[in-house]
C-alpha cells in the first residue's frame, strides 16, 4: 500500500501517514477514510497526523483539489472541532512550499513542516501545550 496508517503513538493521539512512490488520489482518498475511521475510534480528545514521505515524493494531479474540498467539509476536524495539527516531515522543499499553500488555504486544519520525525513530534506537543 503506497500510503500505511497507523498509530505513531495511540495513547498520545498521534497518528503516522508513511507515503512512499507511487501514490495517487485514490490511494490518498483510502488514507483518509483509515485515518478518520482510527481518529473517530480513539479516546483521545485530539489526534494529531505526522505524515512522512521519501524526498523524492512525486504529487498526484489533483491532490490540491482534493485537499481543498476536505477543508471546506471540515473533515479534518474531530467532532470536538478541534483537528489538531497535520506535519509533514520532509527537506523537500518543493513539498514544503506545497504544504505551506495548502496551510493557506486550510481554515479548519493546521499544516505545518518539520525536517524529521522527531521535530514534528515535538511541533506536535508545543503546540498541545498551548491549547
Amino acid at each position: 500500500m503506497p500510503i500505511e496508517v497507523t498509530w505513531d503513538n495511540e495513547s498520545s493521539g498521534m497518528l503516522r501517514w508513511d507515503i512512499s512512490n507511487p501514490w495517487g488520489i485514490k490511494d490518498f482518498q483510502d488514507a483518509l477514510e483509515k485515518g478518520l475511521s482510527m481518529t473517530n475510534q480513539s479516546a483521545q480528545p485530539r489526534v494529531d497526523v505526522l505524515i512522512t514521505a521519501p524526498k523524492n515524493l512525486n504529487v498526484p494531479n489533483g491532490l490540491l483539489t482534493s485537499l481543498n474540498s476536505l477543508n471546506r467539509r471540515n473533515v479534518l476536524a474531530t467532532e470536538t472541532g478541534d483537528s489538531g495539527l497535520v506535519v509533514m516531515c520532509t527537506e523537500n522543499n518543493i513539498t514544503k512550499a506545497l504544504i505551506q499553500l495548502v496551510s493557506r488555504l486550510s481554515r479548519n486544519s493546521k499544516w505545518l513542516t518539520a525536517p524529521s520525525l522527531d521535530t514534528g513530534r515535538e511541533l506536535i506537543l508545543v503546540d498541545r501545550q498551548k491549547a
